[in-house]
């Protein structure tokens, strides 16, 4: 089996991030390469003022766009590490980062892919 890891970090705020891109995207950036993927983001750098919404987009079918996968928000976690669960992602998928409230915080974050 083998892993495949990109890897990236920024100054996120109220501009949606793309992770996936490592971009600030004011719409999904769509990625194409399918495969099984988790999501490692550090969020130790938040206060218990804080909320930031992570969203995983996929589509239907190729060729139309993204609708939520999964959305959480974060808030000061007891556990730094927000991890996602493994998802299958094939049709236009992208990964965001937006602060909700708070400061804009610099974060790392990891895409895992297997195949």
């Amino acid at each position: 089996m083998s892993i495949t890891t990109s890897e990236g970090q920024a100054t996120v705020g109220t501009t949606e991030w793309s992770i996936a891109f490592n971009a600030a995207a004011t719409t999904s950036n769509n990625m194409s390469t399918p495969g099984v993927y988790q999501v490692f983001i550090d969020f130790s750098a938040l206060t218990s003022a804080e909320y930031y919404e992570v969203i995983i987009y996929e589509s239907a079918m190729a060729g139309t766009n993204g609708g939520t996968v999964l959305s959480t928000i974060i808030h000061q976690p007891s556990d730094p590490i927000w991890v996602s669960p493994a998802l299958t992602l094939v049709n236009m998928w992208d990964v965001t980062v937006t602060k909700v409230t708070g400061t804009d915080r610099f974060i790392n974050w990891s895409i895992r892919k297997v195949g």
